[in-house]
């Protein structure tokens, strides 16, 4: 469905004005990926088979001393599962997958001389192979992969199997050695897929199976996908809407059964169950496990006076838990026993009630740097990140959340420092920390309250999510920089910039004027990023994360897993500095001495140095400046420059100048000589932004080369670009300011500033 959206507005934003088709060589507008025998490519549209070769795909490397350890509920018959993999190695029963169980009952799935087998008749699914049956796991005969190469592998079964012990383990197991290859977009589902869902599937990559018209696989279906595209080695993340069974018998009150009226007052029948007079609960003995969370959807359908609420046992009723109005609430209630109650203080009725676990949350992580595990970049067959909405940031602190694992550092009589956590999160979930700081009687700068952690010593923004009760003070410290901050009853994101490798949080004597000596103030999402900005929050839980790339939730192609706002590609190819894209060498490219030509397109701007003053856009082979190819590119002066033949060419009139986040048209043309002329877009003296001629230059040069011609980057390693590219054109011929201007009209939908 995704593509056909995409395609869609391609076309319709072509419709009004079309693109000058005279002298067209190339034509790329980014709107979609296809899947060939060896690679993925996105079409050139001018009918010259210019495709360019996507290599922006990430995945996990196991190197056969590693692993991911995950949690699977054992709930969940598994029926499908989904993944690329690239074997690197062939040797005896190398684990794919580990389900748990021991002996005859164990569920491993491995690469046996590259044959997929399972250990026994517990998994015993059919084998697909790039959307074709190529075997059994067990009792029949096993699909073989091929070494070296990606390869898209479905299991299906009608029948399925379960994982022991929540367990879904990838590259290590109970009997099989450890194994060795390359995985990415791992999805687990507990419905079989059909032939027509395993061909959607292969043919559409950068798509789920569910976006399918044909297909009867539902997003609630998807219980797991594991996309391993984080790029830095310590952590994975669940991006399926995963949530547990239902908890709750008779949610919806057809009648009083499996529902116990505590105190009286509690009439349930008819869809509602309805509370009249003083205080009293209702409660069901549920499966609920102490600690954990569970997602809460309840109704109040009619309310009279008073409040009504939910809890677990005898736990928290205030904050979300307690409502005064009618309504549909969320809430995650984190349980401290078995019985799920709602309790009601005055006059009102309950409509409806669902309670589910949350499972990965969190997501998943392991220590990578000492198993070994690491990210690979630039695959060119698996799912495109250059084709998909993702985020991107780090956190270089260990515990974001869990600040019991900070150091707990007092100086003085009386000086505390008291932990509560389980307290209502600026996202919706009981992660954030209530925290009481009393430094003592002491006034000494000895005399302190803090928490304390620390990371690699470096230039850094550290911030975190601040509220409290009343209004409130406290202390935050960078490294050596201190502040005391005012809190206020609403949640607010403070960020400091300092260098060094250290942040603490509490009450320190001496070191700020209007210090007092307690205070009480609730505090979440801890991080700290190199640089000099603060971005989207990234939860950690036990390892730093590092540039990490998050693709988006399943259920939000807007946010990702963590409920942070992507990238989203909208119009363009959507680089993370990682990966690029290349077209193959074509006599298209050939232009001679004194030879005619026009390229142009759009890019997003943006220039992040990585060890040399440009950022490539696109180059026609070779190093940007080279002298047999010219280039497009940006530069830390907030310019888009062309070079020609090695001729520098850049708008001398700061008019032209550009700032991060500003889509730009280029156009770079040359007459049958040596003639160059630069456009760019801006704003004219009529209101109306246009392209514009930039520069005049001149070369002659002969730009035939015989390399492949880079998108996002140049033969170079030190020159990646880093944000959205859009609507490359070529031509053999000099294109006028009108023709230039009609193909900017052309394409400008959805690149306005």
């Amino acid at each position: 469905m995704l593509n056909i959206i995409q395609n869609t507005i391609g076309a319709i934003r072509r419709v009004g004005e079309s693109v000058v088709r005279a002298g067209l060589k190339m034509w790329l507008p980014f709107t979609k990926a296809e899947i060939g025998a060896s690679n993925q490519t996105t079409p050139d549209t001018s009918s010259n088979d210019n495709n360019a070769i996507l290599k922006t795909g990430k995945a996990l490397q196991f190197t056969g001393n590693d692993s991911v350890q995950t949690s699977f509920p054992s709930s969940y018959t598994i029926k499908t599962i989904a993944f690329w993999i690239n074997p690197t190695h062939s040797s005896t029963n190398e684990t794919v997958f580990f389900g748990g169980g021991a002996f005859s009952g164990v569920r491993e799935l491995y690469l046996d001389h590259l044959q997929v087998e399972a250990a026994n008749g517990t998994i015993n699914m059919s084998t697909y192979v790039n959307g074709t049956l190529e075997g059994v796991t067990y009792g029949g005969t096993p699909a073989t992969l091929t070494q070296d190469e990606w390869q898209r592998v479905v299991l299906t079964s009608s029948t399925g199997f379960t994982v022991v012990s929540n367990t879904f383990d990838i590259a290590s197991g109970l009997y099989g050695s450890d194994g060795r290859f390359i995985m990415s977009d791992l999805q687990i589902y507990d419905e079989t897929w059909t032939t027509d869902d395993i061909a959607y599937d292969y043919a559409n990559p950068q798509n789920l199976v569910t976006d399918s018209e044909d297909t009867s696989i539902t997003l609630d279906n998807l219980k797991a996908w594991w996309h391993l595209s984080e790029g830095d080695g310590t952590i994975a993340f669940d991006s399926a809407p995963l949530l547990g069974v239902e908890e709750i018998t008779n949610g919806n009150f057809e009648s009083d059964s499996d529902w116990t009226i505590i105190d009286g007052g509690w009439t349930i029948s008819n869809n509602e169950a309805c509370h009249t007079g003083s205080a009293s609960f209702i409660e069901q003995n549920t499966n609920l496990i102490s600690g954990r969370t569970y997602k809460v959807v309840w109704t109040i359908s009619s309310h009279t006076n008073q409040s009504a609420g939910i809890s677990s046992n005898s736990g928290t009723r205030s904050g979300d838990f307690v409502k005064s109005a009618e309504g549909t609430y969320v809430a995650y209630l984190v349980s401290n026993g078995n019985n799920f109650r709602f309790f009601s203080t005055g006059d009102n009725c309950i409509g409806s009630v669902s309670v589910k676990e949350v499972y990965n949350i969190d997501g998943e992580t392991y220590d990578g740097s000492s198993l070994g595990a690491s990210y690979v970049d630039a695959q060119e067959r698996i799912p495109q990140l250059g084709m998909m909405n993702w985020g991107k940031g780090s956190n270089l602190l260990e515990y974001s959340e869990d600040f019991s694992e900070w150091s707990n550092v007092n100086s003085g009589t009386g000086s505390q420092v008291v932990l509560t956590e389980n307290q209502l999160a600026p996202d919706g979930t009981l992660s954030a920390t209530k925290m009481f700081f009393d430094k003592g009687t002491g006034s000494s700068t000895t005399d302190f309250s803090i928490l304390q952690t620390s990371f690699t010593s470096q230039s850094n923004t550290a911030s975190v999510y601040l509220r409290s009760d009343t209004a409130q003070k406290i202390m935050i410290r960078n490294s050596s920089t201190f502040q005391l901050i005012d809190v206020s009853t609403d949640w607010v994101r403070i960020n400091k910039t300092d260098s060094g490798g250290s942040i603490q949080i509490g009450l320190r004597s001496g070191y700020v004027s209007g210090e007092p000596n307690t205070s009480t103030i609730y505090v979440w999402g801890a991080q700290v990023e190199s640089g000099t900005t603060a971005s989207a929050y990234r939860r950690t839980n036990g390892s730093a994360v590092t540039d990490a790339t998050l693709i988006s939730s399943a259920t939000d192609s807007q946010k990702d897993i963590l409920g942070n706002a992507v990238r989203v590609k909208g119009s363009g190819f959507n680089l993370d500095g990682t990966g690029y894209a290349e077209v193959l060498d074509d006599n298209d490219f050939d232009i001679p001495q004194d030879g005619a030509f026009t390229f142009m397109g759009w890019s997003k701007f943006k220039f992040v140095s990585t060890g040399s003053g440009l950022n490539v856009v696109y180059a026609n082979g070779g190093l940007s400046t080279a002298t047999d190819t010219f280039s497009i590119n940006t530069n830390s002066s907030n310019k888009v420059v062309a070079y020609v033949g090695g001729t520098f060419t850049e708008a001398l009139d700061s008019s032209f100048d550009k700032t991060e986040g500003d889509w730009v048209f280029f156009a770079i043309t040359r007459n049958a000589g040596s003639d160059i002329k630069f456009y760019l877009n801006k704003v004219d003296t009529d209101g109306v932004e246009k392209p514009m001629l930039a520069r005049t230059r001149s070369n002659n040069s002969s730009l035939t080369n015989a390399n492949v011609k880079y998108i996002g980057r140049d033969s170079g390693a030190t020159r990646f670009y880093k944000e959205r590219i859009d609507d490359l054109i070529l031509y053999n011929t000099e294109l006028s300011l009108d023709d230039i201007t009609q193909n900017y009209n052309a394409t400008k939908s959805g690149h306005n500033n």
